[in-house]
């Protein structure tokens, strides 16, 4: 039998918690493809940054530059290596349907933006927010009906496209959570510890924080530290919260690699996560991995991630008077975790990266 060749694209996944998708992707399909003869390209930012011994790499850098970049290299580049390689089978890691020359074509949507009604805040501190929430609409609509099935994360996503006629949608509501090795952290505050991983961005909500804290009491907030991974300086947003929440536990600490995170959750009391927008919501997932307690904004992405779990509290991501409220009680030990249960949504549901896997190939596929 000749050997089968499966192309899998990711070409702009290059930051956050998307670059962790497609290195987890990737880890996962380099023992499947061994186990099952099978051929792979992957098309990733940059080549050197992805070595496995089972997975050819080829590397677009320029492809996050600009959309313009993306669009030639989705829409004409790919369209010339497919008809060069001659997959049969093409899985598009990141959102669109490209233009090429295959008979199995699948793509897997976790961009949230098309359920999201953009704040001013979020047009002002990168317009790209509230771009994307406009342009995604038509990134997703154009050949999406050439794919055999549309993978997806979220019951949203899921609601998105079965209103649009998208004959079908696979659900695949997990995140597999790969702990890696790390070395400890030697210092840990003397008083409690939040600590809330992210690229700084407005729908990040990280405004929420710094107006919980202010409510405080100054004898309160002497108990209590956040810390947020990025730098003062790092984009317009950051700036402006440097500038309006100058608090002295509200710590700036710089961009993490992911296994200073991981060193960072073992040293927390709990994880913040305040965001009112994420394709997954991956720190959660991995702070749940290290069964850490979980402070997350009560919002419906929220509630499908954290999964069954007894230590989560949920707040309203727009009521700092409720957080600080909580966070009081949590510093006279009084807090009360709700736990959570997990989200039934509808549809063929898929648990890990294998699955996936064994259903692009498999003759399901070609239903």
């Amino acid at each position: 039998m000749a050997q089968k060749v499966l192309v899998i694209s990711g070409v702009s996944m290059k930051e956050g918690g998307i670059r962790t998708v497609l290195t987890e992707a990737l880890t996962a399909l380099n023992t499947y493809a061994f186990d099952h003869n099978l051929k792979v390209y992957a098309l990733v930012p940059d080549a050197q940054d992805y070595v496995f011994s089972h997975i050819e790499c080829i590397g677009f850098p320029k492809a996050k530059k600009s959309w313009w970049n993306r669009i030639w290299i989705e829409y004409v580049v790919f369209k010339r290596l497919s008809q060069k390689i001659k997959p049969d089978f093409w899985l598009s890691l990141h959102d669109t349907t490209p233009n090429v020359a295959c008979p199995n074509r699948f793509m897997y949507a976790h961009h949230p933006t098309v359920v999201y009604q953009p704040k001013f805040s979020d047009w002002y501190f990168n317009y790209k927010i509230g771009v994307f929430a406009l342009l995604y609409h038509w990134v997703y609509r154009w050949n999406i009906h050439k794919n055999k099935a549309v993978f997806v994360q979220q019951q949203s996503l899921y609601n998105y496209f079965k209103k649009r006629g998208v004959r079908k949608i696979i659900r695949c509501p997990w995140q597999e959570t790969r702990i890696p090795s790390f070395s400890s952290l030697r210092q840990k505050p003397d008083r409690k510890l939040l600590f809330y991983p992210l690229i700084p961005r407005s729908f990040k909500n990280v405004e929420i924080l710094g107006e919980a804290l202010q409510l405080l009491s100054p004898e309160e907030n002497a108990q209590l530290e956040i810390w947020l991974t990025f730098s003062k300086n790092e984009n317009r947003y950051a700036r402006y919260l440097a500038q309006k929440y100058p608090l002295n536990n509200l710590c700036f600490i710089g961009k993490l690699s992911r296994e200073e995170v991981f060193a960072h959750y073992e040293i927390m009391d709990a994880l913040i996560f305040p965001s009112r927008l994420e394709t997954w919501g991956l720190p959660i997932s991995e702070a749940k991995a290290m069964q850490k307690p979980l402070w997350v904004a009560d919002v419906p992405y929220a509630h499908e991630t954290v999964g069954t779990y007894e230590n989560v509290v949920f707040f309203n991501p727009n009521n700092p008077q409720q957080l600080a409220d909580t966070l009081r009680q949590w510093l006279q030990g009084k807090a009360v975790y709700t736990g959570n249960q997990a989200v039934q949504g509808e549809g063929l549901v898929l648990e890990n990266w294998t699955a996936m896997f064994d259903f692009i190939c498999s003759a399901h596929a070609k239903v």
